[in-house]
């Protein structure tokens, strides 16, 4: 399982390694492309390596996501594991535009034109470029796929179908102080996610028999809780737009509103629907760290594990923290009861080796991505017993 591949912002070396590897196929959870121009999110070293994005402008136009795809799909080691490999692929909001929802996205403007032909434009240069199967709605590209008794993999969109517009969280911020209250009854208010129709076809499709069932999607579901330890970091040592934030540190607050803690009443709808699943196992990506954690419903009972794939190379915490980065991973573990392990360190991906009564997880990292030249390192490696949490 692989997410987050941007071109601009290195190479794609974890394409490489997983190309050498005896696999079954592969999965992207979405961000395969990235919309940004040269100039924008991850583009600083693009000139430096001959990695400028084509076109160089923000993309708008059908034209602008075929030449896009185009230039991902003409990288070598892209080559290399789409050559050896079959690929189960999903979108992501990069696919259209940075934070979409299912009428906008944060990186687009009412000057930008109307979001709605934009977004048009992505998904028929997605299935243009992408070797995926079209529904006769092409907006539903949900879908199922099945090993005998053993796996039921449903790919699920989080993102462009029916998510509801997202709470914006930089509204409750005062100076020195964050309406909490205020937040935290406005974030239980319904708002869709999957949506009504997605949840109907997700029940349809989650049957008993199967001894593991498998969800593809696009954001970490588990709730995450910024770490305590940024209380004691030095305000100056942190990149601007976290300041504020640190205010919230060591607190039970979602900081995400993107992700599943932005949509609770939806979770809980989802945790409903599969309880019984033999055994759970929802795979997320778009965060760019590695993340492993036990998925508990509000009543606290335990309903599955979530597996959260690394970056390919868009930046993670390390390009954000830094030296700090060891020190926060190990307080995200230690303000999150349920988080088990995280690495905001290393690029790489995710493989699943599924046996009848476990999952072995191993995830795979590269030594970097800002050079040609670089090592595979050691694997970290997790046993998923059937339908237990992980001590």
């Amino acid at each position: 399982m692989f997410s987050c591949s941007n071109y601009p912002a290195g190479f794609f070396h974890a394409y490489e390694e997983c190309s050498k590897e005896d696999i079954d196929f592969w999965i992207h959870l979405g961000d395969y492309i990235y919309e940004y121009g040269q100039g924008g999110y991850g583009t600083e070293t693009a000139e430096r390596f001959n990695r400028v994005p084509e076109p160089e402008n923000e993309l708008f136009s059908l034209s602008d996501y075929r030449k896009r795809h185009a230039q991902y799909k003409s990288d070598k080691q892209s080559k290399m594991l789409h050559s050896m490999h079959p690929l189960v692929a999903v979108w992501d909001d990069h696919e259209v535009s940075n934070d979409a929802w299912k009428y906008g996205a944060e990186n687009h403007s009412l000057d930008e034109g109307n979001f709605v032909f934009r977004k048009a434009n992505a998904m028929k240069a997605y299935f243009e470029w992408m070797p995926i199967r079209e529904n006769k709605n092409k907006k539903q590209i949900w879908r199922n796929f099945t090993v005998g008794n053993l796996i039921n993999l449903l790919m699920l969109d989080t993102r462009h179908y029916n998510r509801d517009k997202q709470l914006d969280i930089e509204k409750y911020f005062e100076i020195d102080n964050f309406k909490e209250k205020n937040y935290m009854n406005d974030l239980k208010k319904p708002r869709n996610l999957l949506g009504k129709t997605q949840l109907k076809w997700v029940k349809s499709k989650t049957e008993n028999k199967y001894k593991w069932s498998i969800f593809g999607q696009q954001i970490l579901i588990g709730p995450k809780f910024l770490p305590a330890v940024l209380k004691f970091v030095e305000l100056e040592t942190l990149p601007s737009y976290v300041h504020k934030y640190v205010m919230l540190a060591g607190k039970k607050i979602p900081y995400n509103t993107d992700q599943w803690d932005g949509y609770p009443k939806e979770r809980e709808k989802f945790f409903e629907i599969i309880k019984n699943s033999q055994s759970n196992l929802i795979l997320a990506g778009d965060s760019h760290n590695s993340w492993i954690s036990n998925l508990r419903d509000n009543n606290d009972r335990f309903v599955g594990v979530e597996i959260g794939a690394p970056s390919i190379s868009s930046p993670n915490f390390v390009d954000t923290f830094g030296e700090m980065t060891t020190e926060i991973d190990k307080s995200f573990v230690e303000s999150n009861e349920d988080l088990v392990w995280t690495n905001g360190i290393n690029k790489g991906y995710v493989e699943l080796e599924v046996s009848f009564n476990f999952v072995d997880v191993h995830f795979h990292y590269v030594s970097t991505v800002k050079s040609q030249k670089y090592e595979k390192l050691q694997t970290k490696s997790f046993r998923v017993n059937h339908a237990q949490p992980l001590a």
